[in-house]
């Protein structure tokens, strides 16, 4: 009783003076910070620490401890601790040798130890003795001691501007720059026990380009690493790895639709920390800007964010290069580079927060799998697949479904008055439900990715393609589309037309259009006219259109226009337009059969009977009798052997003629193959010159047949 008052007392005689409150007494049962707020706290002053950049932080208890970095003059190597309850700064007293002045290293923590690896090192203003390092150091909090560790076989690659993480009492090196390439090898080295040798790591699956400039940050047994300088192929992809299968893989969520938002922009120089089952990511330079929202990305729901911070937040500015720590729960970042190249020494604070997370959509997920307490049956399709799901539900989500479940109810209490269908219970196990949905507009494939999305707000199209942009996924979610149009699910509809806009292209940008246009969606044809780049689909548009329409009538006139138009691809359809009678021809089409009754009416008006008509092959001809009772029918003659034309022509004593193209009574010279003689003496170029890598004074030349056969192309 008596220390219950003596506690009562010394609180309300702290209360009276807020000013005087007990700094520890206020740790004690708080403090209570609003969640998102970004706060500021004591600056570290030049007399504790320089500003500085490229250095890293690590949280240690109630601590957080900064090492090296640069501050614009030369490379530091001191040790600097921020205390958290105290607010305050100090200099770290340090027995031992501790590492050579750096930059671009890694820091972790390991039990009661500070393992400082690798780094650059060097005079930056001599600029000499600048190298890379592949040394460690560990740092012992208890004793303030620093100890470098000696190896015994392989090391390593001197390297810096690398990734660290520990796992299972091992570090773990991802990566960097050897001062001459980027890496992306990965070491590790068991931080246990006294053999201190480093063991190369054998990476597996889709593993993540040669980076450097990167953070890494470990949760939930992976590590994960995004973004970083990785020269052409720099990207914002999240990559994870597996440390018992020491397998890579890319976290893809771009096929995913829901309604969320995208990956941070790709950026290098920048901060990602883990906090339960998020991992948050800050700064860093993205394409010559330098952004200060803070990015989370939920682990469970594969969910990116942007998240706003608090009304009375003080935000710092965008910044490089600079490092953070989390400690409880509230995210620290310390220093960096910002405008103007100009070191910072400010100490920023982020309360995360710690609510539980929601599981709602996953609850009514497994309850859409199991089919417990189903009491509606979809009728999808034309033949009618039996679909399950809750009435309730489906009327909060689709306004159509809720009028189709209105009517069917009321459909079915006619027919049970009627006597012409009993009652069943409201829920029985024994048989399906009673009440049926007709649904004949819809498919089933489709439909059930849309009950999906009515159930968990988000489906994924890529369950049986893993291609989001293969044509079939892209023809699936288009239906989906259709779907969402017709059942009044606008958030769905919104999602589908996002994902479509993102995944055409080249290869499925065709297929789209015509279903599009079958399914009437005019947002989407645009969107397939607009995609980009646009004159990808014009071209290929009008090279399939040519491709259709090229014959015998109209080739040279298209070959003419696309050599002065330098179509190269549209020359060789040109020259490869099929069937050619011989290498380089063009094709030749079949006369039109002549009007009924011409021949009788031409031999009339020149005074003459008419000719019995002809079957011409191969340069023979045979009469065809008039059809009559029992008339055999005509043969076709057998084709002529070949080089006969040649032979007969030779015992005449005269050249051969030129093949001819007989039907109906008219005939048509076919020319010979031509052959492309070029003014720079080769004897043929052909394909270089249909490539543009000839001299492109080609021209073609006929062998010598009959003067309706001698064509050239004027110009080419």
């Amino acid at each position: 009783m008596t220390l219950s008052v003596a506690l009562a007392k010394m609180i309300s005689e702290q209360l009276r003076n807020p000013n005087d409150l007990d700094i520890n007494l206020r740790m004690e049962f708080g403090p209570f910070e609003t969640v998102h707020k970004w706060k500021r706290m004591s600056e570290c002053y030049e007399f504790v620490g320089a500003r500085r950049s490229k250095h890293t932080a690590v949280a240690y208890k109630d601590a957080i401890y900064v090492f090296g970095g640069d501050n614009g003059k030369s490379m530091l190597n001191d040790l600097i601790r921020f205390d958290i309850r105290e607010k305050s700064w100090t200099k770290t007293g340090c027995m031992g040798v501790p590492p050579a002045p750096r930059y671009h290293h890694s820091a972790v923590v390991h039990r009661s130890s500070m393992f400082v690896f690798g780094g650059y090192t060097g005079d930056i203003l001599a600029n000499s003795n600048l190298t890379n390092k592949n040394d460690l150091f560990e740092y012992k909090f208890t004793s303030a001691q620093w100890v470098q560790w000696r190896f015994t076989g392989q090391e390593p690659v001197p390297r810096s501007a690398h990734g660290a993480a520990v796992y299972d009492d091992k570090l773990w090196i991802f990566a960097g720059y050897d001062g001459n390439a980027r890496l992306n090898d990965m070491w590790t080295i068991n931080l246990k026990g006294e053999t201190h040798q480093w063991e190369h790591v054998e990476q597996k699956g889709q593993c993540p380009p040669t980076c450097c400039n990167f953070p890494v940050a470990v949760a939930g047994g992976k590590m994960f690493v995004f973004s970083g300088q990785s020269g052409a192929k720099i990207t914002n992809a999240l990559f994870q790895f597996d440390f018992e299968t020491h397998t890579w893989s890319r976290v893809c969520t771009e096929h995913l639709l829901r309604s969320a938002g995208g990956a941070p922009a790709r950026r290098y120089g920048h901060v990602m920390v883990a906090h339960r089952s998020h991992l948050y990511v800050f700064g860093g330079a993205a394409d010559n800007t330098l952004p200060n929202d803070l990015h989370c990305y939920d682990l469970d729901t594969q969910i990116w964010s942007v998240i706003q911070p608090a009304a009375d937040s003080q935000i710092p500015s965008g910044r490089l290069f600079h490092a953070g720590a989390v400690v409880g729960d509230a995210l620290y970042i310390f220093g960096g580079t910002v405008d103007n190249n100009v070191r910072s020494g400010e100490l920023f604070r982020f309360q995360l927060s710690n609510y539980p997370r929601c599981t709602l959509h996953e609850d009514f997920g497994r309850i859409l799998k199991s089919h417990q307490f189903c009491d509606v049956q979809l009728l999808v399709g034309p033949d009618q697949t039996v679909v399950l799901a809750h009435q309730a539900i489906l009327a909060a989500r689709s306004p159509y479904l809720r009028a189709k479940i209105k009517e069917a109810r009321e459909e079915l209490n006619q027919r049970i008055a009627a006597g012409e269908e009993e009652a069943s219970e409201v829920y029985s196990y024994k048989s399906p439900p009673q009440l049926k949905v007709l649904l004949p507009e819809a498919t089933p494939e489709a439909f059930n990715m849309v009950l999906n999305y009515i159930y968990t707000d988000r489906i994924d199209p890529t369950e049986k393609d893993e291609d989001p942009a293969s044509p079939g996924t892209v023809l699936l979610v288009l239906q989906v589309l259709r779907l969402a149009l017709r059942l009044c699910v606008p958030r769905l509809r919104g999602l589908c037309a996002r994902f479509l806009r993102h995944q055409l292209g080249y290869g499925n940008v065709l297929q789209a259009l015509q279903a599009a246009h079958h399914a009437r969606l005019a947002c989407i044809k645009e969107d397939c006219l607009r995609s980009s780049p646009p004159q990808d689909l014009a071209l290929r548009l009008c090279a399939r259109f040519l491709r259709h329409q090229l014959g015998y009538g109209n080739v040279l006139q298209a070959l003419q226009a696309a050599h002065h138009a330098r179509l190269a691809c549209i020359k060789e359809d040109c020259l490869r337009s099929p069937p050619p009678p011989g290498p380089g021809a063009a094709p030749v089409r079949a006369l039109p059969a002549p009007p009924a009754g011409l021949r009788e009416r031409a031999a009339g008006a020149a005074g003459r009977a008419p000719r019995a008509p002809r079957l011409h092959q191969g340069g023979l001809s045979q009469v065809i009798p008039p059809p009559g009772p029992g008339a055999a029918p005509v043969r076709a003659l057998p084709a002529p052997p070949a080089g006969l034309r040649e032979r007969a022509a030779g015992a005449a004593g005269r050249a051969p003629r030129a093949p001819r193209l007989h039907q109906g009574g008219l005939s048509q010279v076919i020319p010979p193959p031509r052959t492309w003689r070029c003014a720079c003496a080769r004897a043929s170029c052909a394909t270089s010159w249909a490539t543009g890598t000839c001299c492109r004074r080609c021209r073609p030349r006929t062998t010598r047949a009959s003067p309706a056969s001698r064509r050239t192309v004027s110009g080419l």
